[in-house]
């Protein structure tokens, strides 16, 4: 073989050693870290329990302590789905107790007055629309000489209200029991004196212009109390509730003329004994209707074609609070080729409707797609009511203006029972329906015409506070 073969044979081992020599000297225990959520990839070294990759971090039994030595050396922090973040790009939360990213952070005032960060979703916050602040509870308010107006409907500054010129609260109690007095006649006292006057049947329908819906309202207040003794002559209960204070008070189920009777008879009661400040609110029930799919999928639509006109007709507070969240947007695309999807997601926090999600389906007391200000979750699950609930109205205890409401909910579930065709075609046109076209429909041109005057009453009331 010629010399000069040899030499390049020689000079290619030698070269290929040389290559295998520095290729192990470059082998290091440190590797970069760079999860979606984090702004900026952070080398890390954590071969002490022999992890050398983003993947053997999750795979790895001692994740625990790596994440405690991600935290301490490399300002690496888990927020609260279990994602890795800078640390300057995330804030604790001290009211959810966890640590969250920057991008859902909402600033609030605390009770020392400092300026702090909380989740924009936090239940329970104060805002005030003179001063343009959020409070993190009432002492932080009253601290600021914020306090909640009756009249309003809402927390208002001092310097820029005059609460003695709105209709605050009744007398202020001092202690009492829940009670349970909501009874509905037996079958032998449907059309007695005794059913009529509890407001349980009826046998005029004139102020519901005919409609004859069950209904029932949940009126919530922050303290005072009804005594027995005047709630023994009422169709309702007093239950404790943990989002309020004060204690919740629940009409039994209500119909037509007689039922609107008992109705003002409890608004007026819990007016003379008790208060209400802006974390409470008005719910309302309806029943009596067909809840079939193809109702769901038109309240569906329809809900979200009067969502932001409903809640203009509310302060502002509704709006933001967690307990009536409006109806998501993406729901417009609902179909009935895609619906299974659409209300598997609407109500059962699932991606289609199958056997363990369903009608049949028991989703325990406090499911949290029922937060939603139109409420379909109670005639879809096994365990619930057979009715739909509207849960946006503010904290009132006034009878003219839950009357309305009421009569503004069986309105709705009326026209989806009896306009199906009008909503879907209107779902995806300039305008779509309105309000004014719903009450009109259901309620006919006099009662119609009143309580669309009372909604644009309340829109101006509310203007621009949204």
């Amino acid at each position: 073989m010629p010399r000069e073969t040899i030499d390049s044979i020689l000079e290619e081992e030698e070269s290929v050693d040389v290559l295998l020599i520095e290729e192990e000297e470059e082998i290091s225990d440190e590797f970069e870290l760079y999860e979606p959520c984090m702004s900026s990839p952070v080398v890390v070294d954590l071969s002490v329990y022999d992890i050398r990759s983003s993947e053997e971090l999750h795979n790895s039994p001692k994740r625990d302590d790596a994440f405690e030595l991600l935290q301490e050396e490399y300002d690496v922090v888990r927020i609260y789905d279990g994602e890795l973040m800078n640390y300057d790009d995330t804030f604790w939360c001290i009211l959810n107790e966890d640590r969250y990213s920057e991008e859902v952070s909402r600033s609030v005032i605390d009770g020392s007055g400092d300026m702090i960060q909380v989740h924009e979703d936090s239940d329970d916050l104060i805002f005030c629309s003179d001063d343009d602040e959020t409070y993190i509870d009432s002492c932080a308010a009253d601290n600021n000489d914020v306090y909640y107006c009756d009249g309003c409907e809402e927390y208002r500054h001092s310097n820029n209200h005059n609460f003695d010129n709105c209709e605050n609260g009744g007398d202020e109690g001092n202690g009492g029991s829940t009670f349970d007095n909501s009874s509905v006649a037996s079958e032998g006292q449907k059309m007695s004196k005794y059913a009529r006057d509890r407001g349980t049947m009826s046998t005029t329908f004139t102020n519901t212009n005919g409609m004859r819906y069950t209904f029932g309202v949940e009126v919530e207040t922050s303290g005072g109390y009804v005594p027995t003794s005047e709630g023994n002559d009422l169709n309702v209960s007093a239950v404790n509730d943990g989002s309020i204070s004060g204690k919740e008070y629940v009409t039994g189920v209500l119909v037509g003329d007689s039922g609107l009777s008992m109705l003002k008879k409890v608004c007026d009661t819990v007016q003379e004994n008790c208060e209400i400040d802006s974390q409470c609110g008005i719910h309302v029930h309806i029943g009596g209707a067909t809840f079939n799919r193809r109702f769901t999928i038109m309240a569906t639509h329809l809900g979200l074609m009067l969502q932001d006109e409903v809640f203009e007709m509310m302060p502002p507070s509704r709006k933001r609070s967690t307990y009536c969240k409006p109806i998501p947007t993406k729901h417009k695309e609902m179909t009935f080729k895609n619906y299974k999807e659409h209300l598997a997601d609407l109500i059962y926090s699932s991606c289609t409707l199958d056997a363990d999600n369903n009608k049949k389906t028991r989703l325990g007391r406090y499911p949290s797609k029922r937060y939603t200000w139109l409420n379909m979750v109670g005639y879809s699950q096994a365990n619930g009511h057979n009715t739909i609930e509207f849960r946006n109205h503010g904290a009132s205890m006034n009878y003219e203006k839950i009357r309305n409401w009421t009569l503004i909910c069986m309105a709705f579930v009326n026209f989806v029972e009896n306009n199906q065709r009008r909503i879907w075609e209107a779902r995806n046109l300039p305008g779509g329906i309105t309000l004014d076209e719903v009450l009109h429909s259901a309620l006919g041109d006099n009662l119609g015409g009143q309580v669309s005057r009372y909604v644009n009453s309340r829109k101006d009331k509310f203007n621009g506070a949204i």
